[in-house]
Order: structure tokens, then sequence, then C-alpha cells
């Protein structure tokens, strides 16, 4: 499931902001089924993102091989819970 994808070039620091989704994550959801709130299960995409040279883009399988992966965003601290 892991992919990576270059989002934003600055070719005059020589650097490109990547953005990757790995492993999925558990979701828990409160919705309302015929009137009763029910607990829904599924699945989200983890996100990440990072700045790299542009000499050295990662391509999809790159990616999939990194490990650790880098640290989340920060703001995605406020609905991702380990």
């Amino acid at each position: 499931m892991a992919l990576v994808a270059d989002v934003h070039t600055d070719s005059n620091a020589g650097k490109v902001l990547e953005e990757g989704v790995g492993d999925a994550f558990h979701i828990y959801v409160v919705v309302m089924v015929e009137g009763e709130r029910v607990v829904a299960t599924g699945g989200v995409f983890s996100y990440y993102e990072f700045k790299r040279s542009m000499s050295d883009r990662l391509t999809d399988e790159a990616w999939q091989e990194t490990s650790p992966k880098p640290d989340r965003p920060g703001w995605t601290g406020s609905f991702i819970v380990e």
C-alpha cells in the first residue's frame, strides 16, 4: 500500500517535498444506523511528509523498504493515536 510522490520542488534549495502513505491504521467511528449509535471500524492510510534532496527522490519501491518511516507531521497527532 505504501506510495510516495513529490508534491513540490524548490530548485533554488535543491530540495523536494515528498508525501507518502504507509501502513493502514484502524479507525473506529460512531455512526447512526436506523436511529441507533453503532461503532463502525475500517482502515485509513498513515501519512508522512518530508524534504529530500532533488538528487535523492524516492521511488515507491524505495519508500516501501524505508524503515523506520520518518515521524508523521505534528498536526496528525490530534486524530491519530497509536
